[in-house]
């Protein structure tokens, strides 16, 4: 048996829930995991078992909050108890290639030692490592951001109808009727205090504005939806775009609609990654070179970078 706990929004929880798949599959086990409320919610065929937190998604009042909030911390700090018992060899464990890399080093500022540990760390993904309980496996912490950890065949998940029927509404109602659609993530909030290697990981607005100008220069009829998570912000710096709309939509309904756009302007993002996979009539599709390293010209996470779009230098 398998037993991981997730972390993380929707893009992230496709992640490792992708991960999950794969090495369940070759392992011939099964899997129990807890923090999958998003990914449980947004899509059909989640087959692996899922321990729900009874108070998602959050209600308005605060004791609700409250009660959510100590339900998620027990359970990571059963991940953190069962991380150290792992490290003693107690249980089983999968150790992975990320946990070698390791969080700590995304604050350094030493470009040269990051490139290093970049270019040093990329091992074979995942290893089972048998503990003194053999039959209970934890599988350690992390994001699984690449496309090296998973196999697509396994992937069988698919976005709920309700959310496919609220997606082609708001294309249907906001749109024209035969407009090339452009989904342009807009991701701001918490990317704000983010940093990878000391630099700030949101594209500048000129990354965003040229590309919108060469769809329009190189594809007929298009439209621009922009899914964010910062709507204000985006109307004021899109201002000039003249058909667009800003979508201020349910994650599941995001998500969706840009499975159903033509193509795409990808923000270093988990959540636009898999909008961008889900397509169904991808044409083109870009992100920023190097993901969230752009800045320090260090692609982080190493092997993140989508095989199905065009890689942009950002200067």
């Amino acid at each position: 048996m398998l037993f991981y706990i997730a972390e993380g929004r929707i893009g992230n929880q496709i992640f490792q829930y992708a991960f999950l798949k794969t090495i369940s599959y070759k392992l011939k086990q099964k899997v129990i995991s807890f923090g999958f409320d998003e990914l449980s919610e947004t899509f059909d065929g989640v087959d692996i078992f899922v321990i729900k937190n009874p108070f998602y998604p959050l209600k308005d009042k605060k004791e609700f909050r409250a009660i959510y909030w100590w339900y998620n911390y027990i359970f990571y700090r059963i991940r953190d108890s069962l991380d150290l018992l792992s490290d003693k060899g107690l249980i089983s464990c999968i150790e992975h290639d990320e946990r070698i890399k390791g969080a700590k080093y995304i604050d350094q500022k030493s470009e040269e030692t990051d490139k290093k540990i970049n270019e040093t760390n990329i091992k074979k993904d995942w290893e089972l490592k048998i503990g003194l309980i053999r039959k209970f496996v934890f599988v350690k912490p992390g994001f699984f951001q690449s496309e090296r950890f998973f196999s697509p065949d396994l992937l069988n998940i698919k976005i709920k109808q309700r959310f496919l029927y609220e997606a082609q509404r708001f294309i249907e109602t906001r749109l024209p009727k035969d407009a090339y659609k452009v989904f342009v993530h807009f991701r701001a909030g918490d990317y704000k205090n983010f940093r990878i290697f000391g630099k700030e990981v949101i594209p500048p607005l000129p990354y965003y504005k040229n590309l919108i100008k060469w769809f329009e220069e190189n594809r007929k009829n298009c439209f621009f939806i922009i899914p964010t998570d910062e709507p204000n912000e985006a109307e004021n710096l899109f201002f000039d775009i003249r058909n667009k709309v800003i979508s201020k939509n349910h994650h599941g309904v995001d998500m969706a609609i840009m499975s159903l756009c033509d193509g795409a302007i990808l923000s270093p993002s988990s959540f636009s990654w898999w909008g961008a996979y889900f397509m169904k009539k991808r044409d083109i599709v870009f992100a920023p070179k190097y993901w969230t390293g752009w800045k320090s010209k260090i692609e982080y996470p190493p092997g993140c970078f989508p095989s199905f779009a065009k890689e942009v230098q950002i200067e």
